[in-house]
């Protein structure tokens, strides 16, 4: 379920609690995702949702975030409940990094909607990505069935979806990534342009997992770009060293003694 677009409605105050009551939520009916979770989240306190993949730590952060509405439940941030609040505006005073490349995610299920009245959830997307998304053409078509919730009758629904029109969906944010690039390129000193031209640059992160994206950057950005061991993962067992290491790496990291 969408939320609501928030237009005359009041904005919420993140300087009270946010609370999850009963919350169940399923992208597909029938295949619920969160089953009657409660809790609390108390302004200027550290939460972490621990668990493995696939139990619902994305879903709760977009629910948190208003991206998504639960199928049943209540949450609301002090006595406002999010149904009745600005989710716009809840959005513009929110930072939130992800640990999938949500740019292509988003943009698979956005054509799938579009195309087919079918509502994916992430998992299934990540799927289409992994399996038959490219960002550039390799000369071969494949297809795959899909599942998932018919935006007409709210009834499972299977359908095949092609990899060109895969491609298609993802050129866009392929032409964001590669433009985001450039402009930091623009605003790198020398020296270190110098350093990106000799030794090139590592891409990390769920997205230098699509087949074709580091070529299609190195291509338009005329840099060797290389692929790191485990991206998924790399950024975070990076910063977990950083951590274990701090009193000795600190004076290195920027915002050190005011840098």
């Amino acid at each position: 379920q969408e939320s609501n677009t928030g237009e005359g409605l009041p904005a919420p105050d993140l300087g009270l609690p946010i609370r999850f009551e009963d919350v169940h939520f399923e992208y597909i009916q029938g295949s619920p995702v969160l089953k009657g979770v409660s809790f609390a989240i108390k302004p200027l306190k550290t939460t972490a949702f621990v668990g493995s993949s696939g139990v619902g730590k994305s879903t709760i952060a977009d629910l948190i975030t208003g991206v998504l509405s639960p199928t049943r439940g209540r949450i609301s941030v002090g006595e406002l409940d999010y149904a009745q609040a600005d989710l716009a505006a809840l959005r513009r005073k929110v930072g939130y990094i992800t640990q999938e490349d949500v740019i292509f995610d988003d943009s698979i299920a956005k054509h799938v909607r579009e195309k087919y009245n079918l509502l994916i959830g992430p998992l299934m997307a990540e799927d289409i990505k992994r399996t038959i998304g490219s960002a550039r053409d390799s000369g071969e078509d494949y297809t795959l069935e899909i599942s998932g919730r018919d935006f007409m009758t709210g009834r499972p629904r299977k359908t095949v979806i092609a990899s060109d029109e895969v491609r298609a969906a993802l050129q866009d944010p392929v032409r964001a990534i590669i433009s985001g690039i450039q402009t930091v390129l623009e605003r790198t000193p020398p020296e270190l342009s110098a350093d990106l031209t000799r030794n090139g640059c590592m891409f990390a992160g769920g997205g230098a997992l699509l087949t074709g994206l580091a070529d299609v950057i190195g291509e338009e950005l005329d840099l060797e770009v290389k692929i790191a061991e485990d991206p998924m993962t790399c950024v975070v067992r990076g910063t977990g060293l950083v951590l274990s290491q701090l009193d000795r790496l600190s004076p290195f990291l920027y915002g050190s003694n005011g840098g």
